[in-house]
């Protein structure tokens, strides 16, 4: 927790300065290079992110078959179900964009997701079992477009907006609206159909909870037996009602960075989702995983299952914790201590335009050190350009700082431990970028 603490109280700090030296109003520099985006494929199916220290289960839904043990930037081809450990979390990530955020505990099928870039049109169809689905969804622009998440009772419909759902063991069905609005209609348990007859509005701040029993009466009342409700104080101080909150926020912040550069619809929400992908530092790659026999106690033999073999988007291949001698392998116990951003570079003069290599280097408790500038996340603070690899700063000024001759800026680094979920941050000191005008008037190349 403090380092947590440490971390934000840095971002907050550095942030500062640089506001204070350029003098200016502006926006923290995308982690991936936008320019290089082009060079990644457009994907039409989600991939999805798993939390440190979770476990994430994918089964063929039809016969109960376990796929795969899913890893960070596994594509998930529907339908799939998706089954996440009680400790940790998931997300999927859209080709647009959108992030359907899964919490500890949730079993969730995803019964449909395709983007057709062609049309411009999402369509992302989601069945709640158990647990709690937060959808942050970037406005939909096509009337082929559709988000919804369904549970035994209920199914909830929007266009562009956040809000959460939640399924419990007693099939009580929580709608609660973060952003915009969200059309709630009652699915009959009996008979598995969808209500007609009445629908719900939740707007901002509102909640609405449906049991069985309010279901099977709103055919019979109508919207009467629907009751909109502000949302408890309680909800709104859950961890992750207010952790969701923040991630949404900062996607906002990276759709309004993009429209400053001049993009808008399908090319900026294109554009946002390669941004997180080489924000994780990912390729895509197929490979082959099969499928595991493992059925559950009550499916029936069947053949094969029908569902995919993923394809997955490859992590960059991590360092093992393992010191060899001879041909015995010998586990070492070290423990990570500190992270420190590190660069042969000279700081103090940096034209825009330089390539500037950083390395990650982990101080572990024996007194040794490892090079983890592949499995580091990392990230830029100021105006000062964007990391195209790992470690590797493209400088570049932003309109503002090149009217003021250069720009202050800061690397920011941080590392996962995945044995015990700990975080680590480094940071560099903070540099300045200075304007390297072209022959032309323009900014260097």
């Amino acid at each position: 927790m403090k380092k947590l603490i440490g971390f934000l109280v840095i971002v907050f700090v550095l942030g500062g300065i640089w506001l204070a030296m350029s003098g200016s109003k502006s926006s923290t520099s995308p982690v991936a290079n936008v320019g290089a985006v082009d060079s990644l494929p457009v994907l039409t199916t989600p991939w999805i992110e798993v939390k440190a220290s979770t476990t994430v289960s994918l089964f063929n839904p039809t016969t109960n078959v376990l796929v795969v043990q899913a890893k960070t930037g596994d594509l998930l081809t529907p339908p799939v179900r998706i089954e996440v450990a009680k400790k940790g979390g998931a997300v999927l990530h859209f080709p647009d964009g959108s992030q359907a955020r899964l919490d500890a505990g949730t079993i969730l099928t995803l019964t449909e997701a395709s983007y057709q870039k062609e049309s411009h049109s999402l369509r992302a169809q989601f069945t709640l079992a158990i647990g709690r689905i937060w959808s942050k969804v970037i406005d939909l622009a096509t009337p082929e477009s559709v988000w919804e998440v369904q549970t035994s009772n209920a199914v909830a419909t929007v266009r562009g907006t956040a809000f959460s759902v939640s399924a419990d063991a007693k099939k009580q069905s929580k709608v609660y609206t973060a952003e915009n609005a969200v059309t709630v209609a009652t699915i009959n348990p009996d008979t598995k159909e969808r209500t007609k007859v009445a629908t719900a509005l939740v707007e901002v701040g509102k909640q609405i909870d449906i049991t069985d029993t309010i279901a099977r009466t709103v055919e019979k009342q109508g919207t009467s037996t629907l009751k909109v409700v502000s949302a408890p104080a309680s909800l709104l101080a859950d961890v992750w009602v207010k952790d969701n909150g923040t991630r949404d926020a900062q996607l906002d912040t990276q759709v309004a960075e993009l429209k400053q550069e001049g993009l808008t619809g399908d090319a900026l929400r294109v554009k946002l989702e390669t941004k997180v992908r080489e924000e994780y530092q990912i390729v895509i790659e197929p490979i082959k995983q099969e499928e595991k026999a493992e059925p559950q106690a009550d499916a029936k033999p069947t053949v094969e299952p029908a569902i995919l073999k993923p394809e997955a988007v490859k992590q960059v291949p991590k360092a093992t914790e393992q010191t060899v001698i001879g041909t015995k392998p010998i586990v070492s116990t070290a423990t990570p201590k500190q992270l420190d951003v590190n660069t042969k570079s000279d700081l103090t003069n940096i034209n825009e335009g330089d390539r500037v290599q950083f390395t990650a280097v982990l101080m572990l408790s024996d007194g040794t050190t490892r090079d983890v500038t592949a499995e580091t996340m990392w990230k830029v603070i100021g105006p000062i350009g964007n990391i195209v690899k790992p470690g590797i700063l493209a400088t570049q000024l932003d309109a503002n700082s090149q009217e003021l001759g250069e720009g202050s800026g800061s690397i920011i680094a941080t590392w996962t431990d995945n044995k015990s979920g700990e975080g680590f941050l480094g940071k560099s000191p903070i540099f300045k970028v200075k304007f390297a005008p072209t022959d032309a008037g323009g900014p260097a190349i």
